[in-house]
């Protein structure tokens, strides 16, 4: 934990600023990619790395992915410079044999967070697309006409109807329930219901609805907005759900059992306080509801205070009478796994500094052993 700096040492720390702020500039953020199998195999093992990383570390699926499966996987915090590097993979089947025994991991593949790699069926001519979105219908007609290119004849081997049967394309149970925002999603939550209904949600407040449509033509599912009736495509990857319009979000199972003040998500007559949730038992919420400046014990002229974005970016600051203010660190939020409202300030200035925070009260945070910071501005 790094400790705060006395006052007279800030001149000594602004000359080190000097030399750290580019580091600053270039923060890690957290990069994810989701994976689609279109190989025609059991997708069982994935190992990614960046160029510039020794080793590929440890399978990144939690499931075996089928044919037309999708999975979203965390990749760790990078900087650009170090995504600009590209990266290596490996992939194998469920007999651990390589899927595409020619390919070579050594392979540079260049990438951008965000990313979608779609892997190719064997013998197309191409291992693998790298896309910034992934539409089903498309890359059917891409990859039968590759073959068709190759004169392969293997144009009917790829499934029709998008993974929809005739009789269950307005079924939608498979996507009812409360989805919540990822920690760099705009939106709180998504509450869908079996009959294709919506709602979204920010601070508690709807802020638009609609209906889940099945489209023929695309053989896909997309969300139209009651606002304006424009309709994204809505998709299930892996455990998550994705949204042209809105992002990705996760599930939010068990979340209607946590107590909300009237006129919020849910109501209960035992309601004791409002959360939104980004765990459902730990009570911990979307981060973006921390934007704002926090000051030390609540006082607008503190020596420290810290100001926090709409993204889970936070800066901590220090400043003296006559003295301008210094960004002393800076870094992004991070989740605890085990501990209710709870988070990690983690560090991108500094290697290995994680600053636990709790929230004490709704504009209150407990940030290490800092002491209380107070919502202000």
């Amino acid at each position: 934990m790094k400790r705060k700096m006395p006052v007279l040492c800030l001149l000594a720390a602004a000359l080190v600023s000097l030399a750290l702020l580019a580091g600053c500039g270039a923060k890690a953020q957290p990069v994810y990619i989701t994976v689609v199998n279109r190989t025609t195999l059991p997708l069982a093992d994935l190992r990614i790395k960046l160029v510039s990383e020794e080793d590929f570390g440890e399978n990144r699926l939690e499931t075996t992915l089928q044919e037309g499966e999708t999975a979203s996987i965390q990749l760790g915090r990078y900087t650009q410079d170090q995504l600009d590097g590209g990266c290596n993979l490996q992939f194998y089947d469920e007999t651990g044999e390589p899927v595409y025994p020619e390919y070579d991991p050594d392979t540079v593949t260049l990438m951008e967070s965000g990313n979608v790699f779609i892997l190719a069926p064997p013998n197309l001519g191409v291992t693998l697309f790298v896309d910034s979105s992934y539409d089903p219908a498309a890359y059917d007609e891409k990859i039968a006409a590759l073959y068709d290119l190759a004169d392969d004849g293997r144009g009917d081997v790829i499934p029709q109807g998008g993974g929809f049967h005739e009789d269950a394309v307005n079924d939608f149970t498979a996507f009812a329930g409360i989805w919540l925002g990822e920690a760099n999603n705009d939106y709180d939550s998504m509450e869908i219901d079996a009959d294709g209904s919506w709602t979204l949600y920010l601070c508690g407040e709807a802020v638009d609805s609609g209906s889940l449509r099945y489209e023929p033509e695309w053989e896909a599912v997309y969300a139209y907005s009651d606002l304006d009736d424009s309709g994204s495509r809505i998709a299930l990857e892996g455990s998550q759900l994705y949204t042209a319009a809105y992002g990705y979000f996760n599930s939010g199972e068990g979340m209607e059992y946590l107590w909300y003040a009237p006129g919020s998500l849910a109501e209960s007559s035992e309601a004791s306080g409002s959360y939104r949730s980004w765990d459902s038992s730990l009570f911990q919420r979307n981060v973006a509801e921390f934007e704002g400046v926090w000051y030390h014990e609540g006082d607008l002229s503190a020596e420290t205070y810290i100001v926090l974005d709409g993204h889970g970016s936070w800066s901590y600051y220090q400043r003296a009478p006559g003295v301008e203010s210094e960004e002393m660190d800076c870094g992004t939020f991070s989740y605890s796994t085990d501990e209710a409202s709870t988070y990690y300030a983690d560090s991108t200035l500094y290697d290995g500094v994680s600053y636990k925070v709790f929230e004490l009260d709704e504009d209150v945070l407990v940030w290490g052993d800092e002491g209380s910071y107070y919502l202000m501005e």
